[in-house]
């Protein structure tokens, strides 16, 4: 087995399902690898501890290849360093803006400041000059107060994170993508690859390429079901310190699954180049954060024997939905002291009758068991952490008899759902 150190550019979470569903299943060690972690770094040095991670490894005669992962707006090193792929196609970062509010005033992590200041000067719909000051990257509830409060306009986050715990009442607010590249990115930098992965110049490049395979097959079947990713994130071996590997969200598997939901839409869609790195974007990018930043370019290599691969991204938004629901519920249950309540108001059997003998089929995940689907959902919304009251009326229930059974239920539950079969008559 060949030894791999992947050194961390933060607490492990959903960011990194693919590493935490490849090692819980096996998917490195079947390629020969034997992949170990190392608690993250201070932002913006990834590039220098992988450097001098791997010069002590070789100074022991130790054939361990270290492995680093970070932004590749933030990717530099005393040393030589090679990118040889990354998880997502771009960046997830993102600014929370009171909504509706113009940006004027946006806070910042410190490692972060020059970044967003260059990618906000002029951004679109905006001013030039966006004032960017700093704020701690850890304290979440810090930086919402100074949103909910007014003392500024924006706060930076990761779209694939923060907002997961912002479902409250009082954050009322639109999250807007920074990377010019993003749909809707209001930035006027493209800033690059997300979750690069890179190493030294001179590493051996087939245990680059077996790394980004194993790493992918993960991210492909952590996608497929998140929520049980989310489960073996929470799993991962560490040492007695959890909090520096975890974090403040330490082992909360349903948090874990839910970012892992969000970021995989943008790991499938490197999936199906492989995990590879495109040269010409990369150069492009890092001759721009050069200018701007005066961050020194990095060179790209191919490594990876894997055929790319194209999973529909479909059914993984909307499990991403499902990972959302489930969190929301159990914020709900813990603010309230009860689960949210839907009462499914149903005139005859609407499931069966559009789902047929096949319906129980339907309604399963063939590959994970679940049950995910329009044709149960009862077992969907149970499973989610929903409390469910069917209100069951004859197939041939009036209108009125129907209007009538959601107006009682309604006086019971957070929401209503009606179900008529095809042949009912109109309402």
């Amino acid at each position: 087995m060949r030894k791999v150190i992947l050194q961390l550019d933060y607490y492990l979470g959903g960011q990194f399902a693919g590493l935490a569903t490849g090692l819980a299943r096996g998917m490195f060690a079947s390629r020969g690898l034997d992949v170990s972690l190392v608690a993250p770094c201070t932002p913006g040095n990834e590039g220098a501890a992988v450097v001098a991670h791997q010069r002590q490894m070789s100074q022991m005669k130790d054939a361990t290849v270290v492995v680093g992962v970070c932004e590749q707006n933030s990717l530099a090193a005393d040393a030589p360093l090679v990118a040889f792929g990354a998880m997502f196609d771009r960046s997830p970062l993102a600014v929370a803006r009171r909504r509706g509010q113009p940006l004027r005033r946006v806070a910042a992590h410190v490692d972060s400041l020059k970044l967003m200041e260059a990618a906000l000067d002029g951004y679109a719909g905006g001013v030039r000059g966006v004032a960017v000051q700093e704020v701690s990257r850890v304290d979440e509830a810090h930086r919402k107060a100074l949103l909910v409060g007014g003392e500024v306009d924006g706060i930076q986050c990761y779209h694939t994170t923060e907002p997961l715990s912002w479902f409250d009442s009082t954050s009322a607010m639109d999250v807007l993508p920074v990377c010019a590249t993003a749909p809707g990115g209001i930035g006027s930098l493209d800033l690059g690859y997300s979750q690069a992965l890179f190493a030294t110049k001179g590493a051996d490049p087939a245990v680059l390429g077996a790394f980004l395979d194993g790493l992918f097959e993960g991210w492909r079947a952590a996608s497929a079901d998140p929520i049980r990713a989310g489960e073996e994130i929470a799993a991962l071996p560490a040492d007695d310190n959890d909090t520096a590997l975890f974090g403040a969200a330490g082992r909360d598997a349903l948090f874990h699954g839910a970012v892992a939901a969000r970021c995989a839409p943008a790991a499938l869609r490197q999936a199906a180049v492989g995990g590879r790195i495109d040269g010409n974007r990369w150069a492009s990018v890092d001759a721009e954060l050069e200018r701007v930043l005066g961050k020194a370019p990095v060179d790209v290599i191919a490594v990876g024997a894997d055929e790319p691969e194209t999973v529909p991204v479909g059914h993984i938004v909307a499990r991403a939905l499902r990972a959302d629901a489930r969190l929301r519920a159990r914020r709900v249950q813990k603010m309230t002291g009860r689960a949210p309540s839907v009462a499914i108001v149903r005139a005859g059997d609407p499931e069966a009758a559009a789902g047929g003998e096949d319906r129980a089929a339907i309604a399963t995940n063939e590959t994970t068991g679940a049950v995910e689907s329009w044709f149960a959902k009862e077992a969907l919304l149970t499973g989610d952490g929903i409390d469910v009251e069917i209100v069951a009326l004859a197939e041939d229930a009036s209108a009125a008899t129907i209007a009538a059974a959601a107006r009682a239920a309604e006086a019971r539950a957070d929401a209503v759902l009606v179900e008529r079969g095809p042949d009912a008559a109109p309402a």
